[in-house]
């Protein structure tokens, strides 16, 4: 698979997840399920690490729209770069995996210690 497709392809998970996360939480937040709540919350770290990105509140309108969108390709950079180190892992040397794997998963085990 050419570089840029498989790049391409990470790209759009980081877009696509924190879209298909939101529309999941806006159906949890409305079946009050708490138990349900915390589990897909570290789901949520997981998957949309820029997540953190969305809490910050403020009473001016339109601001919980701007950090999304912030969010959102902040996330579509994260998952680029995850892509172009699993990208050299396959394609140049293995030590590529370590390289990108040990801060994804010191990263993975600070979230779900939260």
């Amino acid at each position: 698979m050419p570089f840029l497709k498989f790049i391409a392809i990470f790209s759009f998970s980081g877009l696509l997840i924190p879209i298909l996360i939101r529309i999941i939480w806006n159906l949890i937040d409305k079946s009050k399920s708490i138990d349900l709540s915390i589990i897909f919350q570290k789901v949520t770290l997981l998957l949309w690490p820029t997540f953190l990105m969305v809490l910050p509140s403020s009473q001016e309108p339109g601001v919980e729209t701007k950090f999304f969108l912030l969010s959102l390709a902040a996330n579509v950079a994260f998952y680029t770069i995850i892509g172009v180190v699993f990208w050299l892992g396959l394609r140049k040397h293995a030590v590529y995996f370590f390289i990108g794997g040990i801060p994804l998963a010191l990263m993975w085990w600070w979230f779900l210690n939260l």
